[in-house]
């Protein structure tokens, strides 16, 4: 090859030979997709309460986080796969139960149940935006955006001591069509960077569970799930 010139003919013949072994043989057929349901999710403890929680900074494999806590491949990015954004849920999970076992009987001893109707699920507002720019905004995502996942609960109405029949309860999973729709669905192309937050403009709301809050702040998780189809090149 004189003068450093380029044979553009070998080139185009090299990609060729080189797509075709790595369609037969390689880890990635190019151009070629497979489209899979998909959640992802990313959970943060919510501790004392705080103005703004940013989810889905993390990936799995990060100092601190595990598959409980996050399954995302990399940190505000889906990576190599584009992913299509049909539905939203905000979740939680605790690590104890949602009352306390020394319960009188009083609002302020009802646990999980007091910040379901007075806390911060009747607050906040959630912001998902793809490169800086801001595409869905929910009031009260908690309430507007719940688990919505239909699980069933099963209730006893047993005495809990002389002067009460039973705890007061409630939860944010039961009718799954009550699911926040995203509309027009929103498309995120691979390695494009997305943020998630939910945040409390009126200031921090701190668990609200009575004597049970000590054990709210540091048992109690919140989350985001993104529910849609992930298109993953074919391997």
């Amino acid at each position: 090859m004189a003068n450093g010139s380029i044979n553009l003919r070998q080139l185009t013949q090299s990609q060729q030979t080189l797509r075709a072994l790595q369609s037969q043989f390689g880890t990635l057929q190019l151009g070629r997709f497979q489209a899979i349901r998909r959640q992802f999710y990313s959970y943060v403890q919510y501790g004392t309460g705080s103005t703004q929680f940013n989810f889905f900074g993390s990936a799995v494999g990060n100092a601190g986080q595990n598959r409980q806590l996050t399954n995302m491949p990399l940190a505000g990015s889906f990576g190599t796969s584009h992913f299509l954004l049909k539905a939203i849920r905000t979740k939680y999970f605790v690590n104890a139960n949602l009352t306390p076992a020394s319960y009188t009987g009083v609002d302020a001893d009802a646990g999980l149940f007091a910040d379901f109707v007075n806390g911060f699920a009747q607050a906040g507002e959630l912001e998902f935006n793809v490169n800086a720019k801001n595409f869905v905004q929910i009031i009260k995502p908690f309430l507007n955006a719940p688990p919505a996942d239909g699980r069933i609960d099963f209730l006893s109405a047993g005495q809990v001591d002389a002067n009460t029949d039973q705890y007061p309860y409630a939860e944010l999973n039961r009718r799954s069509e009550n699911i926040y729709l995203v509309d027009p669905e929103l498309f995120i192309a691979a390695q494009q960077n997305f943020s998630c937050n939910i945040a409390y403009p009126s200031g921090a709301i701190a668990p609200r569970g009575g004597g049970f809050s000590a054990a709210l702040s540091t048992a109690l998780f919140i989350g985001i799930s993104l529910d849609g189809i992930e298109f993953r090149p074919v391997q």
